[in-house]
């Protein structure tokens, strides 16, 4: 985005403004069925306010082809980014690296799933590794730290598989924290034993910790016909870095 010369924002209030084009770069076109939405992170010159896909079918006969240099750069810098993933999802190493583990689990989900991401980490290691099919779907919350209740998953005999990162640390915060120049504080979080807890509350309950397990144990956590928890333990010093951050 910040090479491009226009920007269409459909539905969406992203809000790492730093990784807009720079205010007055780009003219910018925002659809939105919440007016107040419009121009809460961008600039918008014309502001849209109706449904996303009704509107992008009425627009897209006005769109007139142009040369494709921009794409064609962005193409290279996507199979860039996919090499550099490719090789730090293939570090053998302990504990695991977040993307390794994000990695085998996008090969193994089933086509038609439903992926929903807890705030945090996570989300950027998720969103960054996950490649999505065309049936499957991925949901997250950028505005809410909500919370689901494993009880009830098992009281209503849910087949939900849920993934845990668990460094013991609520670490986007951490890091958050450190690039402030602050002292980190509240950040460190009791080692709780989640496939205990798992069991306790009558799911199942999985664990990994080295790289030759993870695809087994990604496997029977998937395939479990209940409600499922899988911990992996992950390095805590793996930083959620920009793109142009990661090193493999």
């Amino acid at each position: 985005m910040h090479a491009c010369d226009t920007l269409l924002i459909l539905g969406s209030t992203m809000p790492w403004v730093n990784s807009y084009p720079n205010p007055g770069q780009a003219r910018a076109v925002q659809i939105d069925l919440k007016p107040e939405h419009i121009g809460i992170r961008y600039p918008v010159e014309v502001p849209l306010v109706s449904d996303v896909k009704a509107t992008v079918a009425a627009l897209l006969p006005l769109l007139q082809p142009k040369e494709d240099s921009f794409l064609k750069d962005a193409q290279s810098r996507m199979r860039d980014w996919r090499a550099l993933l490719d090789r730090v999802c293939a570090t053998a190493r302990t504990p695991l690296r977040p993307q390794m583990v994000m990695r085998e689990l996008s090969n193994q989900l089933a086509p038609d799933a439903v992926i929903s991401l807890d705030c945090g980490a996570n989300t950027h290691f998720a969103a960054r590794i996950i490649e999505l099919k065309e049936q499957q779907k991925l949901t997250g919350t950028g505005m809410l730290a909500t919370m689901g209740e494993l009880v009830t998953a098992v009281k209503y005999q849910l087949p939900i598989k849920i993934i845990i990162l668990k460094n013991n640390s609520l670490a986007e915060v951490l890091f958050e924290q450190k690039e402030l120049g602050n002292p980190t504080y509240g950040c460190e979080l009791a080692p709780i034993d989640f496939v205990a807890f798992a069991k306790a509350c009558g799911a199942d309950g999985f664990r990994c910790t080295h790289p030759t397990e993870v695809t087994a144990a990604i496997r029977s956590a998937l395939h479990s016909p209940r409600t499922s928890v899988l911990e992996v333990l992950v390095d805590p010093d793996e930083k959620p870095a920009l793109p142009s951050e990661l090193k493999a």
